[in-house]
């Protein structure tokens, strides 16, 4: 028995032997085959060599023990091959990934989120390695627009709190591409999107971009522009047209959405009134008057809301009383659009005055031409002569033509015919009787081509009184010298002072000034109707003079040459021509367009135009660009734009806002700009007609051309010499305290000719019976007239804030 027991005993030590040589011989072929459960390993090094007795898959392989490196490498058809994924594994097992030499954040990746952080086995490696043979490259936002911006710099590469945002990638893909800082490289080979996550949102912001571009581009050089057609090339009328008809089809779908909306509004909520909610509704607004009371006592919102209480009371509407400003208001309103002021009457929804009412106190004095004693007693009540402080009682006087449509109307009220020249009886007789000696057509035979208007102007307040007109064919200096002193005499009649007269440089203004003094050149003289014999000032309009000034240097017959140096208009295109350049990225001056520089017979008499081409933007962008070549032009700019600031002062903060401190409120007759204007500016004259006067080899009209023209020359130091001494004669005035030169332009007679333009529709020149009307109905609604929104001046050259209509109407204490 003893020995069959030790028999199975070595059998069964036998079977255990052979299993244990069977296990491990299992266990060698799973390692070799990379599959085995390893131990921890403790270094790089134990790691390599454990690695160096499994296989690889194919495209990797080691490259570096130190670190230890491994690397998947990319074969294309016809190119070398190159590493396109690197693992790097540190001393102390932790490991590094990189691709195309991108190094990639393992923990924002939401691909490698779930590999371990150490590379403690080589079961670990394996992992890694079938994750990323399981991967494919991120393609970025590869789109040929998206390229094109990137080359022409249009792309907002920089952000508030990034260093940057994209990058331009050429070489990871067989495109370019724009990627994002944080873009993942990697996402899965089974992925329906060719990019990652980041870069999906990314591709957002780049369509935004792009089709901003797109707009702005198309926008630069098309309707938004009002160059002449005739100076376009034919890809630019297309593409201008093709943007209006964009903009007509994108307006009309607003307009039916929001007819719709509307309509689906009223349908929703929308009740309709019968009678009796009619009269519950009235007795409601006429029992609760809180809100009424808490309005201001003075205040229009609260006239108008007494009106309506009062209207709606009312059982006969002949019986109302109207208050002057709801008189004032719907005069304006009516003004506007008579058609809209009837329909508006009609809805029920306000209760307005007839237009026969309206009428009554519109032309309670008689529209006419020439002076009237009525309109007298108009600017002496806008003008508020009794009640006004002393400073606000001085005016100028402006004067400019406007064409006008050749007409003949009949006046059914008086049985004239309107539409002749009509200067005054006493001039038109003159006139006649040195024709019929000379054997010439009567004077007042001839239909009128322009208007005469004489404006009075405020220099204190904010009044601007359309005076008086004259219809005229044909004006000249001595036909204008008996009207001109007729109208000073009544302003001064009426209580006002006048100081001056602002007017434009044209040869019959020209003529007028000469006439005072023939033997020199004259700007100031003896106003003979003020008791204290005051000087008036001849003052040419400053927007006037920087048009001209503009038009000089533009003009291909004038070589402006001042001290050896050129001021040619070929240095603001050349400018414009490198600031529009493709790929330059941000302008040097964004407001610089294709009509600043191509001027057509409309843009050379916007102001704004010329005032944004003499302007400190452009003089410092041609003297970086235009280096030494360029400092006369640069001069003659900067001279340019300080004397258009220091004569156009509009606002009290501008000069703060814009940090231009001869855009700042004249409050001493010591201002340093009036020492400027008389020290400088009229030096720099001076030295210029000095310095082409002494140059040799030339004639008179060779230098003629090298200088601005005569009348722009003249009108610049006549407008210096005028300004300076009215400025230091102003703060003499008991209480003048500040001035804003501004009140010296013609600004408010050129939204006047706008406003007549205007009232026809149709932007025409209406005919003479159309302007006697139309400046009646203005006297009445001067104040609250809007000008057009086009014309030869824009918000900022016009100095002009705009008054609410409510505070306005204040201005009128009488009652209707």
């Amino acid at each position: 028995m003893g020995g069959r027991r030790k028999f199975r005993l070595s059998v069964h030590r036998k079977n255990e032997d052979r299993k244990k040589k069977v296990l491990k011989d299992a266990t060698a072929n799973e390692t070799n085959s990379l599959s085995l459960n390893d131990n921890p390993i403790e270094s790089s090094v134990l790691l390599y060599e454990k690695l160096l007795t499994v296989t690889l898959p194919a495209t990797w392989m080691i490259v570096s023990t130190e670190p230890l490196t491994l690397c998947k490498i990319a074969v294309y058809p016809g190119k070398p091959a190159k590493n396109s994924i690197t693992v790097t594994i540190g001393g102390e097992l932790d490991w590094t990934l990189y691709y195309l030499q991108h190094k990639l954040c393992i923990s924002s990746s939401p691909i490698l989120t779930s590999l371990p952080s150490r590379m403690t086995t080589v079961e670990m490696v394996q992992q890694v390695i079938n994750l990323l043979d399981s991967c494919k490259p991120c393609l970025g936002n590869y789109d040929s627009t998206f390229i094109e911006l990137w080359e022409q710099r249009k792309l907002t590469l920089h952000g508030s709190s990034n260093p940057q945002i994209c990058w331009f990638d050429n070489a990871s893909t067989d495109i370019p591409t724009i990627r994002h800082r944080d873009c993942h490289w990697l996402i899965k080979q089974d992925s329906a999107c060719e990019r990652c996550s980041v870069c999906v949102n990314h591709r957002s912001t780049l369509t935004v971009q792009s089709q901003r571009h797109q707009r702005s581009s198309s926008t630069q050089s098309s309707h938004a522009s009002h160059v002449n057609y005739r100076y376009q090339p034919l890809s630019a009328i297309v593409n201008r047209l093709s943007d209006v008809h964009k903009q007509c089809r994108t307006l009309s779908k607003q307009c039916d959405r929001q007819k719709k909306r509307i309509a689906a509004t009223t349908q929703a909520v929308g009740v309709t009134v019968d009678e009796d909610l009619h009269q519950d509704l009235k007795s409601i607004a006429s029992e609760n008057h809180s809100f009424i009371d808490e309005l201001p006592q003075d205040s229009f919102r609260r006239i108008f809301w007494e009106q309506q209480i009062q209207a709606a009371k009312q059982k006969d509407a002949r019986t109302m009383r109207w208050h002057p400003l709801m008189i004032r208001w719907c005069l304006y309103l009516r003004h506007r659009s008579s058609g809209t002021y009837e329909a508006l009457r009609e809805s029920g929804c306000l209760h307005l005055p007839s237009q026969r009412t309206l009428r009554d106190y519109l032309y309670y004095a008689d529209a006419s031409v020439g002076f009237s004693s009525a309109v007298d007693k108009m600017l002496m009540q806008a003008a508020k002569v009794d009640t006004c402080p002393e400073r606000e009682k001085y005016v100028l006087l402006l004067l400019d033509e406007m064409h006008i449509r050749e007409d003949l109307v009949y006046d059914k009220h008086s049985g004239a015919l309107i539409g002749f020249v009509n200067l005054g009886n006493i001039t038109m007789h003159l006139l006649d009787f040195e024709r019929e000696i000379i054997d010439e057509n009567p004077l007042s035979s001839q239909l009128a081509k322009t208007v005469m208007v004489f404006m009075v102007r405020g220099l204190f307040n904010s009044l601007q009184f359309p005076y008086v007109q004259f219809p005229c064919a044909d004006l000249s200096g001595d036909m204008l010298f008996d009207p001109f002193w007729e109208a000073v005499r009544r302003v001064e009649t009426c209580g006002l002072k006048v100081l001056g007269a602002t007017l434009d440089g044209n040869s019959v203004n020209r003529r007028l000034i000469k006439l005072h003094n023939p033997k020199e050149e004259v700007y100031k003289v003896k106003n003979p109707y003020s008791q204290e014999r005051r000087d008036l000032f001849f003052i040419p309009d400053p927007p006037h003079l920087i048009k001209t000034t503009r038009n000089c240097w533009q003009s291909k017959c004038r070589h402006l040459w001042n001290d050896g140096k050129s001021i040619s208009w070929s240095h603001l295109t050349s400018l414009y021509n490198r600031d529009i350049a493709p790929g330059l990225g941000v302008r040097m001056v964004p407001k610089l367009k294709l009509e600043h520089i191509s001027l057509t017979s409309f843009s050379k008499m916007r102001v704004d135009l010329a005032a944004q081409v003499l302007s400190e933007s452009v003089s410092k962008a041609i003297q970086l660009t235009g280096g030494e070549e360029a400092s006369g032009t640069v001069k003659f700019v900067d001279m340019m734009d300080k004397f258009f600031d220091s004569m156009n002062v509009h606002n009290y903060k501008h000069g703060i806002y814009s940090r231009k401190e001869f855009q700042e409120p004249y409050i001493s007759a010591d201002d340093k700009r009036l020492k400027w204007l008389q020290e400088v500016f009229m030096k720099y004259l001076s030295d210029w007609e000095e310095s082409v006067e002494k140059r040799d080899g030339y004639s008179k009209s060779e230098k003629g051309t090298m200088l601005l023209s005569h009348p722009t020359r003249q009108g610049l130091k006549m407008a210096c010499n005028s300004f300076v001494e009215l400025v230091r004669y102003l703060f003499t005035i008991p209480h003048a305290n500040s001035f804003l030169s501004q009140r010296i332009c013609q600004d408010p007679l050129e939204r006047f000719f706008g406003c007549q333009r205007q009232r026809g529709g149709t932007h025409d020149n209406p005919n003479a019976k159309d302007f006697t009307k139309t400046t009646q109905e203005l006297r009445v609604i001067n104040s609250i007239a809007k000008p057009p929104k086009r014309g030869n001046l824009s918000w900022w050259t016009k100095g002009f804030r705009r008054r609410k209509c409510i505070a306005t109407c204040q201005t009128s204490s009488q009652g209707c």
